[in-house]
């Protein structure tokens, strides 16, 4: 198919839809030469800039492109407004300073994290564990923070995987009238101004002990009951 081009020395800008042709006998591109833009007519009869001064090349006064070469690896970016330039791509030095290191297990929820740094939380949601009773049944931190229990027999639990920093918030309920052993557990009991003693369990309701752990000692204390 035949490509007619045609020049237009035309001061006052773009050529108008009746002055360039786009029929199945051929395409005609106007050649602004006064400010040296180049422009065809689309299908609809739309007449478009496809290019222009090649000191400062634009596509459809939209983009405009840098002037000289990027360095090296370098790529396109855009401001936002239509001004594209050069920037460098980052590069090996920048993780783990510019960026944070990939680690395939920083992305994942159900392994453990450590956060270096102050982290500012808008909220935060606990789940409520149901410990499975039993005779020697575990308070284990890794279950969540809250925790729950009714007993169904005197128990004497554990709480072999508290490590040092671990908070539990443990409501036990006595069942009918059972009690718990803390031998095993062995926290120091603390209250408001002193030392203190293991609760006598609620005969209806949760009894609420906290238990944390500082160093090699497990703490606690009666929060309440009802």
């Amino acid at each position: 198919m035949a490509t007619i081009l045609i020049k237009k020395r035309d001061t006052t800008g773009a050529p108008g839809s009746g002055d360039l042709t786009n029929s199945s006998g051929g395409a005609e591109i106007a050649v602004n030469t006064n400010d040296k833009r180049l422009y065809a007519k689309n299908s609809g009869g739309t007449v478009v800039e496809i290019g222009t001064d090649p000191a400062t090349f634009s596509i459809n006064s939209a983009y405009t492109f840098p002037t000289s070469d990027g360095t090296a690896n370098y790529f396109l970016q855009t401001n936002g407004a239509g001004a594209l330039s050069f920037a460098a791509a980052l590069t090996s030095s920048d993780i783990g300073s510019t960026v944070q290191g990939y680690d395939v297990d920083t992305a994942k929820l159900d392994v453990a994290q450590s956060f270096t740094a102050q982290q500012t939380f808008k909220e935060l949601k606990d789940t409520v564990h149901t410990i499975s009773d039993g005779a020697g049944f575990e308070i284990d931190p890794a279950n969540g923070s809250i925790q729950v229990v009714t007993l169904g027999a005197n128990r004497t639990p554990a709480a072999t995987n508290f490590e040092a920093g671990q908070t539990v918030l443990l409501g036990i309920d006595d069942g009918t009238a059972y009690t718990i052993t803390w031998s095993t557990v062995n926290p120091t009991w603390v209250k408001v101004g002193g030392s203190g003693a293991a609760p006598t369990l609620a005969t209806s309701g949760y009894t609420w002990v906290l238990l944390w752990k500082v160093s090699s000692t497990i703490y606690a204390t009666e929060v309440g009951q009802p």
